[in-house]
């Protein structure tokens, strides 16, 4: 009888440290960032460099949507528009982490994050493109790891892969609430957004038709579902936001490549339509 009960005992601490390590163990996972979570020790000068050379091919695109623009008027006299070319664009991370720093605070656009998010950084490694940043609430390194391509209709499905608070995976019940948060206060906003969404005679989107086509892309991507393959690419000395479709997306390490055609004005028209038509809730 000794015997057992010496047995149980070691068996019951066995299990109690079995539980600590456990508990430990994810908390360490828990608030350790991931390994590729550290910021580019490069100059200051280096990062001008890398910003210029994305605000470059912003440009190029920019360029060529207004070559496409100035090919439409000519071509108004007759019964068909002419088909914009494909322009082929390459980022890779740096340039777009050292873009967004440099124009976050020039533009304003760190108020809208600063308050829940320090160092923002986006990671890309093969297939996969990651956002991550230093959460406040949490006091832990979040990312949202996406596995993006354009679906066999020629939709973009960003596909949220997986959530990780350090290195720890959270499971889908833990975000339900965070999901269902978010996707409330779009949905809150979506109405005022669509309201005042426009495109100008230029071509160029005012902020409110971005941040409800955004709204959408971002719903469809926590809903794990298709959407609009349209990104508005910024040119932000002028100002401007340049829409255009997506046909092909490939990423590799630190590096993403589009093939991206400016919407011309039947396909713009179109856009407004859809982003202006009341929508179902989105489950």
């Amino acid at each position: 009888m000794r015997k057992r009960v010496k047995i149980l005992v070691l068996l019951v601490a066995l299990l109690v440290v079995g539980i600590l390590a456990a508990v430990y163990g994810g908390f360490r996972m828990f608030k350790d960032a991931p390994e590729w979570y550290r910021h580019p020790n490069i100059s200051p000068a280096q990062r001008e460099l890398l910003a210029r050379q994305a605000m470059n091919k912003f440009t190029n695109i920019q360029n060529a949507a207004a070559l496409a623009r100035r090919n439409e008027k000519i071509a108004q006299s007759t019964s068909s528009l002419p088909a914009p070319e494909a322009i082929e664009v390459s980022f890779s991370d740096d340039e777009l982490n050292a873009f967004f720093e440099k124009w976050a605070s020039y533009a304003n656009w760190k108020s809208n994050y600063d308050r829940y998010v320090d160092y923002p950084l986006i990671i890309i490694q093969k297939d996969h493109l990651t956002l991550a940043g230093q959460v406040k609430e949490l006091s832990a390194v979040l990312s949202l790891e996406f596995e993006p391509r354009i679906d066999a209709a020629g939709k973009l499905d960003l596909h949220l892969e997986r959530v990780l608070a350090g290195l720890l995976p959270l499971p889908d019940f833990f975000m339900r609430g965070y999901r269902g948060q978010l996707k409330a206060g779009l949905q809150s906003s979506l109405p005022r957004w669509r309201s005042l969404a426009a495109i100008d005679s230029d071509g160029a989107a005012n902020g409110d038709l971005i941040s409800a086509s955004m709204a959408r892309l971002c719903m469809h991507a926590l809903d794990h579902t298709s959407a609009d393959p349209v990104l508005f690419l910024p040119l932000v000395e002028r100002g401007a936001n340049v829409p255009v479709r997506v046909c092909a997306l490939k990423v590799e390490d630190h590096n993403v490549t589009m093939t991206v055609i400016p919407l011309n004005s039947k396909e713009r028209a179109a856009l407004l339509e859809r982003i202006q038509a009341e929508e179902p809730t989105v489950p």
